[in-house]
């Protein structure tokens, strides 16, 4: 909850789940990532921050309310995004939407941090 409203909501099937998980995210909270990632690249992008560290150990439902402000939501792009290990991978299959509330809602199988972008992530 962030400013007395919802930014993330997780759903999990738990009985899929592989190993034990983390379900604590934040949108657009972490700013040592923002400052990396804006040094690092001109696209304009939102992100999703977990707890979780790599896999949930099964895919996840997300809604989060991120700003997509300038972005052309019928093209996004995902990315899981490791601050430890500086390793960024395209996501695939997110089977993403925008709910009239205005929440993204997407899949992951991967916490850390998910980037949130409208095209190819470019470096500056």
């Amino acid at each position: 909850i962030y400013e007395n409203a919802v930014d993330v909501r997780i759903a999990v099937d738990p009985y899929n789940a592989t190993k034990g998980f983390c379900v604590s995210a934040m949108a657009d909270m972490d700013s040592a990532v923002i400052d990396r990632l804006d040094a690092l690249y001109s696209n304009r992008y939102a992100t999703v921050d977990f707890l979780q560290t790599g896999s949930f150990g099964t895919t996840v439902r997300v809604q989060a309310m991120v700003d997509l402000t300038g972005m052309n939501t019928g093209s996004l792009m995902f990315y899981h995004y490791n601050y430890i290990n500086n390793t960024i991978k395209q996501l695939e299959n997110t089977n993403y939407s925008v709910d009239s509330s205005g929440y993204l809602n997407f899949d992951t199988a991967y916490g850390d941090t998910i980037i949130i972008t409208d095209r190819a992530l470019t470096r500056k």
